[in-house]
């Protein structure tokens, strides 16, 4: 799309001495080509043209693209007759106090007075048709003010800002620049459909420029979109890291992204100084912050992949023992609004009733860093440790029942802050490790029904090892658990010693409900083995107990399994009792996995 803004006011050409002024300064002219960015400049140059809109402002982290996008849009605005086009680079400019004079040295006009300036700016504009380029105005962001003043006061000039932040002035339509959408993590990529990437082919084509013998092949292809994919497609990233090229073979560069804050340094030295390292280009978002937000700020680094504002509310508001003052409870919900205005955060896909967030992974590096830094890091992983705890247990009866499905996908959208849970259980203290039993215990029904069992049963197994001072009850349970895994497994002799053991801690603390639970699962192992009398015993002896304590949750369990030894030993009858009595009851409760497994019983009778 080349549309370019239309007119506004009069239609008059500007006069002679405003179109040398405006051309005093060349919008600048990148060396290299803009890769993808179609879409965006399509969007950019439609909302030029709707002539009821006057202030666009591009936001988005530092590294983005935005000024290669400003850059891209203002030449195609340039190539049409009667549109001037200013270029202003803010970022050189030190105090918000002198935005004027930087609009006014790139329009040529002298800057004098400071108290006329403004007005000599209309004047020189007048109603010349422009389209002013202000780059960089985060970190002068206090003086949004002068925007204001020129659009109020010249008709046909309208602004197109790049900013970490919108400016928050009446008439702004935000924006938000998007990194290049990597390769799907894990995805079977052919080499050709890898280059059509964008954030692939800027990657190659950096990389090319430092190594001209590089090119993406079939050896290298999915080690290049790994690489894209860590980096979250945000292009400086995959600029810094593609000139690494000259020094590391793509496998070994993907190797170095756990630091990826330590490799993406040494960008071009025609760069601001804030753009030659990631590191940099974060930093200079993070000065800008208050001390409140730089405190939100790192602490929701802790979270892996995307959180809630529940999470974030409960995990990032505390105070440190011994710590400074201003460290202390924080306004979390304001501060996470202003990080999303600074582009620090970004939303990401809707939950069940509230929408999600996350940190781009270099972002979110830096981050961790300054958490670090701050002393806070083991108290933050412990919060985290135990909200999580919390939140699996409290949904023990959700993962068997009507919700089943909203429950599955809540934890899917959490499973790597899930994770990072269960590590702080293994690495912190005996407190710590109760906490990730639980939590580990918690999650086998989960790792069953996604098909994970593996998974779950290498967390519970080393949480089990790991935990001390551990209530009776809560090792049992677990115990349990994991034999449930091993069944599934079809490691039968471990599945009968995790029973057995549980068996043994439920009788020392006379937990009826335990000891029902272990004597079914020892009952079905039996049962799996073809021993059918063996099996009956014991599940009768379940049963009674179950029936005894209106244990309706497990009961359908063993009436299932006594109903298949009925059908093994072809009492038809008998059987499809029993599993008629286990599906009403797992309709009545809603237990829907439950309700499969009885119709299919049923119709095997």
């Amino acid at each position: 799309m080349t549309e370019t803004p239309p007119s506004q006011g009069s239609q008059e050409p500007a006069t002679a001495g405003s179109v040398r002024a405006f051309t005093a300064e060349p919008v600048p002219r990148p060396l290299t080509p803009l890769i993808g960015r179609v879409q965006e400049t399509e969007a950019t140059l439609a909302f030029l043209a709707n002539p009821d809109l006057r202030l666009l402002t591009l936001t988005g982290p530092g590294g983005v693209g935005k000024t290669r996008l400003a850059l891209r849009t203002a030449s195609l605005v340039t190539e049409s007759a009667g549109w001037s086009v200013v270029f202003v680079n803010l970022s050189s400019v030190p105090d918000a106090s002198l935005v004027r004079s930087a609009i006014a040295q790139a329009l040529g006009v002298p800057v004098g007075d400071q108290s006329t300036l403004m007005a000599r700016l209309v004047t020189t504009i007048g109603e010349s048709r422009l389209l002013l380029v202000l780059d960089n105005f985060e970190h002068v962001i206090s003086d949004a003010v002068v925007v204001v003043e020129l659009l109020s006061h010249c008709p046909g000039v309208k602004a197109l800002v790049t900013s970490r932040m919108p400016l928050h002035i009446q008439g702004e339509q935000e924006f938000p620049v998007q990194p290049l959408v990597p390769p799907l993590p894990g995805a079977a990529n052919d080499v050709v459909s890898l280059a059509a990437n964008e954030a692939v082919a800027l990657f190659v084509q950096r990389a090319r420029a430092a190594a001209p013998e590089f090119t993406l092949n079939e050896r290298n292809a999915d080690v290049v979109a790994e690489i894209c994919s860590r980096l979250d497609g945000l292009p400086l990233a995959l600029e810094l890291a593609a000139a690494r090229i000259k020094i590391f073979t793509a496998d070994s560069l993907l190797k170095r992204l756990n630091d990826r804050l330590g490799v993406l340094t040494g960008g071009p030295r025609d760069l601001p100084s804030r753009q030659r390292t990631m590191r940099d280009a974060i930093r200079w978002s993070y000065d800008l912050l208050s001390l409140d937000e730089q405190v939100v700020f790192r602490r929701l680094a802790i979270f892996s992949g995307s959180f809630s504002l529940g999470a974030a509310t409960d995990i990032v508001d505390f105070t440190v023992e011994n710590g400074d003052p201003s460290d202390g409870p924080v306004d979390v919900l304001d501060s996470m609004l202003s990080l999303l205005d600074k582009s620090l955060i970004i939303r990401v896909d809707q939950g069940e009733n509230e929408y999600r967030f996350r940190m781009l992974e270099t972002i979110r590096e830096f981050g961790l860093g300054r958490l670090n830094e701050a002393g806070e890091t083991d108290v933050a992983r412990r919060r985290l440790l135990r909200f999580y705890t919390d939140l699996v247990v409290s949904f023990e009866f959700d993962l068997i029942g009507p919700n089943q499905h909203i429950i599955l996908r809540r934890l899917d959208q959490e499973v790597g802050n899930l994770r990072l849970a269960l590590q702080t259980g293994l690495d912190l203290d005996s407190a710590a490790s109760v906490h990730g039993l639980r939590l580990a215990s918690g999650l086998w029904r989960y790792w069953l029904v996604r098909g994970q069992l593996s998974e779950g049963s290498r967390w519970l197994s080393r949480s089990l090892n790991a935990a001390t001072n551990v209530p009776v009850g809560v090792r049992a349970l677990a115990l349990n658990n994991l034999g449930n895994l091993a069944l599934e497994l079809s490691q039968n002799t471990k599945a009968h010693a995790c029973y057995m053991q549980s068996m043994e801690l439920y009788e020392s603390i006379d937990d009826n409900s335990g000891m029902g639970d272990e004597l079914n699962n020892m009952g079905l192992l039996e049962l799996i083995q073809g021993k059918f009398d063996a099996a009956r015993g014991l599940l009768e002896q379940s049963l009674a107990i179950r029936r005894q304590i209106g244990d309706t949750i497990a009961l359908p369990n063993t009436l299932s399994n006594l109903g298949d030894i009925a059908c093994f030993e072809e009492d038809y009858d008998l059987s499809e009792t029993y599993h008629v009595e286990a599906l009403a009851i797992r309709r009545e409760i809603g237990n829907k996995r439950g309700i499969a497994l009885s119709l299919s019983n049923l119709g095997m009778v």
